[in-house]
């Protein structure tokens, strides 16, 4: 994957406008994970809540694992933007934007709430809005835990189209290098060498920003819920 980054920048540097007929092939892998990502959050979700025997538990695991995410964010979002601040990466980048970009205002947190609850679950399921795909997961596996014995045809569906999901992943990810390349390229051949300092310090950015969140945050919540060392946590998980 990095050797088609670098390579599609390359050559889309030396090559130029021209480079930019191979556009639709990146544009193919962008779509391709599109497409998987709306059915693996749902089924997913749907089918972890689903699984819980002990409701109770749920809501006290439940409860522990929306704070833990709450600090989690709150914290990669502050590190995100010291490091952004520090770092600079887009300083000197300008790109080619046609019209003028308005900002909108910011919504109230009454109108944020009753945006996460979908007044149509399908509509949100083909538009790709998280927020309220996660909400119906959740509410729809709450359901299933609900009803009993009742629950087990929908769950077999959703394990069934949960690993048929994670096929088509590792399906899709096979063309990852051809849609790396295409669009590095593309990238390159736009800007051409204007493109390369703010792309690597966008890239130092997120990888240092990332090692921190990683090592650090998610090492001190392991360490002190869990009682795990996240050299060791890592190692286990490194094939998964």
């Amino acid at each position: 994957m990095l050797i088609a980054m670098i390579l599609g920048l390359i050559v889309g540097i030396i090559v130029g406008e021209p480079i930019m007929v191979i556009e639709p092939f990146g544009t193919a892998f962008v779509n391709l994970l599109k497409m998987c990502m709306v059915p693996i959050v749902f089924t997913s979700i749907t089918l972890s809540v689903s699984q819980v025997e002990d409701f109770k538990e749920f809501g006290r695991v439940g409860g522990r694992m929306l704070l833990l995410f709450m600090i989690t964010t709150i914290c990669a979002a502050i590190l995100g933007t010291v490091f952004v601040n520090i770092i600079q990466p887009g300083a000197g980048f300008s790109m080619n934007v046609e019209g003028t970009v308005e900002a909108n205002e910011a919504p109230s947190v009454a109108e944020i709430f009753l945006g996460i609850i979908p007044t149509n679950p399908v509509q949100a399921l083909a538009s790709g809005d998280l927020l309220p795909i996660l909400f119906f997961a959740i509410m729809l596996g709450v359901s299933l835990i609900l009803i009993g014995e009742k629950k087990q045809p929908m769950v077999d569906v959703l394990q069934s189209g949960f690993d048929a999901m994670l096929k088509m992943i590792s399906i899709c990810l096979k063309y990852a290098p051809i849609g790396v390349f295409s669009l590095m390229a593309v990238l390159g051949g736009e800007y051409g060498l204007e493109t390369l300092l703010p792309l690597g310090k966008f890239f130092l950015t997120e990888y240092l920003v990332m090692t921190i969140q990683i090592l650090v945050v998610y090492g001190l919540v392991l360490a002190i819920v869990a009682k795990i060392n996240i050299f060791k946590f890592l190692f286990r998980v490194k094939d998964a």
